[in-house]
């Protein structure tokens, strides 16, 4: 197994592409989790990552130019929120991948440039209504698995699933949430005996861990 270092990224084939961007060729080099892309100094249009043994989507920099991500042959089963490391993206190709249930589709809703989707040989895409899932969870796409996403395609998708009012639930789901793991902190910065658990609570407030149900529940058990 390969770690992605600024190392491994500086020895690696670094090309134009055909479609003139500067591409980073990390394929088939045993990679199994995406880490470190911040070494490219977000210098490149393209990586791609094929033929590895990455399992999971996410864990990105924050790489404003990157607007191809090539994953195929990959063994991805599972998608975290891209869109706001990955702004710029319009193109995701993850042909002969192992994603099976198609709310995985759900965290793609945020790359809002994302104009290229390509899921051939992953479980998901013999689901039901698969196509119009996925256009209704990317209103942007124009091209899904190489054909081109008609407006009837569209009209039926947006009958069938009304995504943007699920949206707007599972927003206010999250704001509720938010709102009660911040009281319980308050309320742990008020009984705080020393400046010490003061400091603790308050980078526990400003970490990623606060967004964590999980990491959130254990920080907040050992600091009780």
């Amino acid at each position: 197994m390969s770690k992605i270092t600024a190392e491994l990224i500086q020895n690696s084939s670094q090309t134009i592409n055909p479609l003139n961007e500067r591409q980073l060729d990390l394929k088939g080099l045993k990679i199994y989790v995406i880490e470190n892309l911040g070494a490219t100094l977000d210098f490149f249009d393209c990586i791609d990552l094929s033929d590895n043994e990455i399992k999971k989507l996410g864990n990105f920099s924050i790489l404003l130019r990157l607007k191809t991500l090539i994953l195929n042959n990959n063994k991805i089963s599972k998608i975290s929120n891209i869109g706001d490391s990955l702004p710029s993206l319009e193109n995701l190709c993850m042909m002969n991948n192992r994603i099976v249930d198609l709310k995985e589709i759900d965290h793609l809703y945020n790359c809002k440039n994302l104009k290229r989707l390509v899921l051939y040989n992953n479980v998901v895409t013999q689901a039901p209504d698969y196509r119009l899932y996925v256009i209704s969870r990317i209103p942007t796409l124009r091209f899904l698995d190489f054909q081109k996403v008609t407006q009837k395609e569209r009209e039926q998708a947006k009958a069938k699933f009304d995504f943007d009012s699920e949206k707007q639930k599972m927003e206010e789901e999250e704001g509720k949430l938010f709102k009660d793991k911040k009281e319980k902190i308050r309320q742990l910065i008020e009984n705080a005996q020393t400046a010490e658990e003061i400091n603790r609570i308050e980078l526990l407030l400003k970490s990623g861990e606060l967004k964590s149900a999980k990491l959130f529940e254990e920080t907040l058990s050992q600091l009780n």
